[in-house]
């Protein structure tokens, strides 16, 4: 107060240069904000131009006021040598955020003028050629990839995997679902398959990926393939996902074990490849997804209290294996998963210039078919050493093309000898046979205990170079042996076999040979495969069956049996073949889905499908089985001439069989059944 007059000329000066540096930068959001202000408070249009002027001017005024009063007392303040370091800050601090803010707005003006210029220079493709480079026509036809586009638009490898990590991150919770699903349809009738014998019945009780994506690592750009109709990716992925997964163990003597794989990591390499390129707003038709060589897994096992020790061995050591072998080899080249992108009825041109669908292209091109058949002779072996101390081995041969199913088979064991001999020959299905590979085994049988591989080998059918229907014999050498049969003063063992491709006819009319030839093999397949083929059956489900059980439903399973026709040697056979469905309980409506595979049958042979019940007896121990009706399906009236065969030669069939038996039998099988003709 000794110097107000001081105190009064530094206000004013302070009011006067806040109020002109807030105009200065602020007039035009005041001006948006007395329209929003007229707008909300529903001025008329035609309103008087000093009530408005008033109404803004009062809460202006009242603004200033309190701005005023507020200087006032920082002037007084500040003459009165007080908080002088506060004042130099703030002022500095104001300036400061005057000059970033004149800044901002500069550029956020020229951001505006280049943004307007690239608009209009869009709207002329003259102007869009000379602001983003010109852009070469794409050629359709050949989806040149990653090169057709300008390089400003295309991703460098270690930017593709982190786009992709991105979108899984995005995505991941609408395909977890639908990969569980997939997990489910693959692994569960593996699961079933080669479950140990302890249990009756495993599958999945709880099945979630949980919440962390697969993360890509790397992204390899491989290359065209199928006459540039596809491009593939190599994807090097990890997941080590914090997933919810449960199995349910079925026992007798146990009951239901539940059984929770924990700790899942999987590393694995995928290839994908986009498959057919389309002209079209995807631009790929389809994915074909396999692995190019095993995935490594880790997981850790928790089992109820009690159970820990011998059954949690003999489960992770299941577990282990299903993970590691067997679903890695259901997995991995040429094994394949095609999932139909496009429509199912859109054109697709084809290399050779034909139109087709698309759902033509993935049955005919993207999924795998049976071509033929290689059969295999296990003619003799030569210095079989075993591992047996006492006595000489007791050696089989075990064959296969395909691991996945029940495509392994076995010769009959020759007992206590060192160069036995089985003349046995298996037929074995080919879908390919530039990826395919046969491997030969030679088992020592070691019962109760598991057989030992006494050699093994792994042979590319490609590099067999094989003409069809004529046979090949060669030795086949294991080298492995050769430091054992040392000591025994033995050579290495080596096994002599007999190889010979026949295709199915389809398959021979498309092969490069002379007509002579082609007409040698049509008649040489005719000779030896005449009337035989194989018969798939997809055993749906079934609708309302005999109810066996007290409580007024079922346990229902199927025993599906058919003569063979052929055996060892070539020639026509009454040896059944046989497979058996898993059970499903407490239902009368029981669902499968299983498929069973019946190679060189007759087309004129029945099929018989028995349906049981599976009752456990008392105290838990051993089973009992009521039967619920048999169905005998003759395949030459039942499918072969219920329907026309295809281009390739299948005939197939979908309805339902009605049950038999005594007069309590009800109910009907539905069955999908599938006609291969090998000649």
């Amino acid at each position: 107060d000794d110097h107000p007059i001081v105190a009064w000329c530094v206000s004013v000066v302070a009011v006067c240069g806040m109020g002109a540096v807030y105009w200065r930068s602020q007039r035009k959001p005041i001006a948006r904000w007395m329209t929003r202000v007229a707008a909300s408070v529903a001025t008329p249009e035609k309103a008087p131009g000093d009530v408005i002027v008033a109404g803004v001017a009062f809460f202006v005024g009242l603004f200033a006021l309190l701005v005023a009063g507020s200087v006032n007392v920082a002037a007084h303040q500040i003459v009165q040598s007080k908080y002088k370091g506060s004042f130099i800050a703030g002022l500095a601090a104001a300036v400061v955020v005057c000059v970033e803010h004149e800044r901002r707005s500069r550029s956020r003006a020229v951001f505006k003028k280049a943004l307007t210029a690239f608009f209009d220079a869009e709207k002329s493709k003259e102007g869009l050629a000379q602001l983003m480079g010109k852009v070469e026509a794409i050629d359709k036809s050949e989806f040149n990839f990653g090169t057709s586009a300008p390089s400003w638009a295309r991703f460098q490898e270690h930017e593709l995997a982190h786009w992709l990590n991105g979108f899984l991150a995005r995505t991941w919770p609408f395909y977890n679902r639908s990969v569980c699903n997939l997990v489910r349809d693959i692994v569960e009738p593996l699961l079933e398959e080669h479950r140990p014998g302890i249990f009756s019945r495993l599958y999945f009780d709880t099945l979630d990926l949980g919440q962390e994506p697969i993360q890509v690592r790397r992204v390899e750009y491989v290359g065209t393939r199928s006459d540039a109709m596809g491009v593939s990716l190599e994807l090097d992925v990890a997941w080590p996902g914090r997933a919810k997964i449960k199995l349910n163990a079925k026992s007798s003597v146990l009951g239901n074990i539940i059984i929770a794989v924990k700790d899942v990591e999987v590393y694995a390499k995928v290839r994908v490849t986009l498959q057919p390129l389309m002209p079209t707003l995807c631009p790929f038709g389809g994915l074909i997804i396999t692995l190019t060589e095993k995935p490594a897994v880790e997981f850790d096992l928790d089992l109820p209290l009690g159970l820990e020790g011998t059954v949690t061995a003999v489960v992770e050591d299941f577990v282990e294996k299903l993970l590691s072998e067997i679903l890695g080899e259901a997995l991995v080249w040429p094994e394949r998963i095609v999932i139909p992108i496009a429509d199912e009825e859109e054109p697709l041109t084809i290399p050779n210039g034909e139109t087709v669908t698309h759902q033509w292209y993935v049955d005919n091109v993207l999924t795998l078919r049976n071509t033929g058949l290689v059969c295999v002779t296990a003619k003799r072996a030569e210095n079989v050493v075993g591992t047996d101390l006492m006595s000489k081995a007791d050696s089989y041969v075990r064959m296969y093309i395909k691991s996945s199913g029940k495509g392994k088979t076995n010769t009959e064991v020759v007992d206590n000898n060192n160069d036995p001999t089985w003349d046995h020959t298996t037929y074995m299905l080919v879908d390919d046979m530039n990826e395919r590979k046969l491997t030969v085994a030679v088992m020592d049988e070691n019962s109760p205990l598991p057989d030992v591989v006494i050699g093994e080998k792994v042979i590319d059918l490609k590099s067999l170079d094989l003409t069809p229907n004529e046979s090949k014999e060669m030795w086949i050498d294991f080298p492995e042996t050769e430091r054992k049969n040392r000591s025994y003063k033995r050579g290495p063992m080596r096994l002599l076999v007999d190889v010979t491709y026949i295709p199915f006819d389809a398959t021979a009319a498309s092969l490069p040979l002379s007509p002579e030839t082609k007409q040698r093999t049509r008649s040489a397949t005719l000779a030896r495969l005449k009337g035989i083929g194989m018969l798939t059956c997809v055993l749906i489900k079934a609708d309302g069956v005999k109810a066996a059980d007290r409580g007024g439903t079922s346990d229902p399973y199927c025993k599906l049996s058919m003569p063979a026709g052929l055996d060892t040697g070539g020639k026509q056979s009454g040896k059944a073949i046989k497979h058996k469905s898993r059970v499903v309980d407490k239902t009368l409506n029981p669902e499968w889905n299983e498929t069973f595979e019946f190679v060189g049958v007759k087309e004129s042979g029945v099929l018989t499908v028995e349906c049981y019940d599976r009752d456990v007896a008392m105290m838990g121990m051993g089973k009992s089985k009521d039967a619920l009706g048999v169905i005998e399906v003759n395949v030459m009236e039942d499918v072969v001439k219920a329907a026309t065969a295809n281009e390739w030669g299948l005939t197939e069939v979908e309805r339902e069989f009605a049950l038999t038996g005594d007069k309590t039998i009800t109910g009907t099988v539905t069955m999908k059944l599938i006609w291969q003709p090998f000649a």
